[in-house]
């Protein structure tokens, strides 16, 4: 690229930079790229708005060979006609004066979009309270699964959640002590305080490594069958993200008759069918809860 032409995209990335600051944003990782991606789109028009180039104000045929090159664009209203950096436009601008090269932008996209950190992410207190409840009314499959479509179990679900909270909060299984069950149950707008927390576990997904399940349609299950049974290692899986490393072999007692009383007095009030609520079910899930706490 011609000195000239390398001059008009840094005087423009100049611009941009300067106009992050002044809008009070950091630029994230050193690169004025990076950040615009990050930005809102209403953020980043402003920034690139607020940034443009009158091309008067530089030689026409360098204008167009960067038009050409595809690292300009051109915008045009009644009264000017302005340019404006495109990304391939910036990525060269960062190229030229801090020496970028591809593998600095493909790090930043490897660590923000496809690490999937968010499987070493602890669960939060409303993670916990929604597997507990799934656990306990044995939302085990897509047959089995929490209905939210089905507005005549959204009062049931409530008295599910509120025995679940009750259990994690007054065992000190919350990351801190909350005075009532609607500190985390929180009714937010029209929706009901069940439909509102589990809308909103979008990561429970990767931090459960897909035990969790939220497919759409207001439906989840934890999926715990295998070869049509209860899988006692994904059981046991779903017990070790809700105690964490914590002992409660002192609760093991507790923690079956709460399970219990969920799946044999609530269920019927958030179900349709009685799917892994039999006798053979409650023995399987009472071993493995014993056999759980016991090694906690």
């Amino acid at each position: 690229m011609v000195e000239s032409r390398g001059k008009i995209i840094r005087d423009y990335y100049k611009k941009l930079e300067h106009s992050i600051i002044r809008n009070k944003r950091k630029v994230v990782n050193s690169s004025v790229l990076w950040t615009l991606i990050l930005m809102k789109e209403k953020d980043r028009k402003l920034i690139i708005d607020e940034s443009s180039i009158n091309p008067v104000d530089f030689d026409a045929s360098e204008v167009e060979a960067l038009i050409d090159d595809g690292m300009i664009s051109v915008i045009s209203s009644d009264s000017q006609r302005d340019m404006i950096l495109t990304a391939k436009g910036i990525w060269e601008a960062e190229k030229l004066m801090y020496g970028f090269i591809e593998k600095d932008l493909l790090e930043l996209i490897e660590g923000k979009y496809f690490s999937f950190s968010t499987t070493t992410k602890p669960l939060d207190d409303k993670d916990k309270l929604a597997l507990l409840a799934l656990l306990g009314a044995r939302c085990f499959s897509k047959e089995t699964a929490m209905d939210l479509k089905n507005e005549d179990f959204l009062d049931g679900w409530t008295t599910v959640m509120e025995n679940c909270f009750n259990f994690l909060n007054e065992h000190g299984f919350f990351k801190k002590r909350y005075s009532d069950v609607s500190k985390v149950l929180e009714k937010k707008a029209a929706s009901h305080e069940v439909e509102s927390l589990m809308r909103h576990r979008n990561d429970l997904p990767l931090k459960s490594n897909n035990i969790f399940r939220n497919p759409g349609n207001y439906k989840y299950w934890i999926e715990i069958i295998q070869d049509e049974k209860i899988s006692n290692s994904k059981l046991t899986k779903v017990l070790s993200l809700i105690f964490s490393d914590k002992s409660i072999v002192h609760l093991t007692s507790d923690l079956q008759k709460l399970l219990e009383t969920i799946a044999h007095e609530n269920s019927k009030f958030v179900r349709k069918n009685f799917i892994y609520l039999d006798a053979k079910s409650d023995l399987q899930i009472r071993e493995a809860v014993t056999a759980f706490c016991i090694k906690s």
